[in-house]
């Protein structure tokens, strides 16, 4: 949830960033802090694991590499070290919150000409305010063309989230997306076509989780089941590996002395990202009879489709149709608030018509659907 603050006095404000940043070092230092991830013993020549990067940190290194390694577009493009003349590269997109703030919005890499967007204040839930929810702009006309055209999208996000929501609750929504860009993008499949980065230790509490102890338990908990739902999923991960000594006194971004390290280590991890295997799946031969049989089952299936609001979630529909006992073959993620239900057999698709009105699904059913549940 959001809520209102009043803004302080010039020397209150002193007096609280003063405090925060003593506590936050002393919260660093105490026995009850531990930033400890489930993966860390992983390694990374294991492809059956999430990507993990582990980037340099020194900053007087991160400094001269990003000097080294700037690909901004300049009026001299032959002093670019990735001359496009010479390597054909791949359209790759980046989304992230005010963490990519620092990010170059376009750039090159050895195998991908990169975009990135950053929007401050992006979330992956964010139930108050759609525009910076990451499912509403995914499913953007321009998000949806950009995504079309790209061989990989990678996601900064999160440092938003944790301090609002439970981690539990993260995940759910992260599975659903990665379930909406792979229906709405069948040439995103593969492991690295998707890839999502570790959120940020956080030192900065919020209503949600008040203290320095709960915010650090709930960034640790969404980091590790992130992990559990990349193996699970088959989607990429990027460890930044940023620690609390690296963020500025507000205790959520980079520190001046960092701001480089960001887009340097996406550079290193693209390098690496390109050159991953893209797992071959098995040949599987079907008999006549079978591919005969399915193909019949395909062209008997009918689609009927309502519009559907947005405060009825995925998990809605399913539950209302089945509490009004309509059987259907599959239920697709909504998309341009166009809710498709899908049947095998025409008897099931006609009860389904008959039963379920063009305003079905509207915001007032909505509510009064909801409202009998509750009774």
């Amino acid at each position: 949830m959001y809520f209102t603050q009043t803004t302080p006095t010039a020397s209150s404000h002193l007096a609280s960033s003063h405090s925060s940043s003593i506590s936050r070092d002393l919260f660093l230092r105490s026995p009850f802090y531990t930033e400890t991830r489930s993966h860390e013993t992983i390694s990374t020549n294991n492809y059956s694991n999430p990507v993990l990067y582990q980037p340099s940190t020194n900053p007087a290194l991160l400094h001269q590499q990003f000097a080294n390694l700037s690909v901004s577009h300049s009026s001299h493009p032959s002093s670019n070290i990735y001359n496009p003349s010479t390597r054909i590269s791949s359209p790759f997109f980046i989304l992230a919150d005010s963490h990519g703030r620092h990010i170059p919005s376009s750039f090159r890499s050895n195998h991908y000409d990169v975009t990135a967007q950053f929007v401050s204040g992006l979330s992956w839930l964010n139930p108050h305010n759609s525009r910076l929810c990451a499912k509403t702009i995914l499913l953007s006309s321009a998000l949806h063309s950009i995504l079309s055209s790209s061989i990989g999208v990678l996601f900064i996000i999160g440092t938003n989230s944790v301090r609002s929501f439970p981690a539990t609750d993260i995940i759910a929504e992260i599975e659903q997306i990665i379930h909406l860009i792979r229906s709405n993008h069948p040439h995103l499949v593969h492991k690295q076509h998707i890839t999502l980065s570790y959120t940020y230790p956080c030192y900065k509490p919020a209503r949600r989780f008040p203290s320095l102890l709960l915010l650090a338990n709930n960034v640790n908990s969404y980091n590790n089941q992130l992990h559990e739902l990349a193996i699970r999923l088959d989607f990429s991960l990027i460890d930044f590996h940023i620690n609390g000594n690296q963020l500025s006194q507000d205790g959520m971004h980079l520190a001046y002395a960092y701001r480089p390290f960001l887009y340097q280590s996406l550079i290193n991890y693209l390098n690496q990202l390109a050159n991953l295997p893209v797992p071959v799946p098995p040949t599987r031969s079907r008999s006549r009879h079978a591919i005969t049989r399915r193909n019949e089952r395909r062209q008997q299936q009918q689609t009927l489709i309502r519009i559907i609001h947005r405060c009825w979630q995925l998990k809605h529909p399913k539950l209302y149709l089945k509490e009004h006992k309509i059987k259907y073959s599959r239920l697709p993620e909504i998309y341009n608030h166009k809710l498709r239900i899908r049947f095998n057999h025409t008897s099931d698709y006609v009860f389904a018509a008959q039963l379920l009105d063009d305003d079905t699904f509207n915001e007032i059913n909505y509510i009064n659907w909801l409202f009998q549940l509750q009774q």
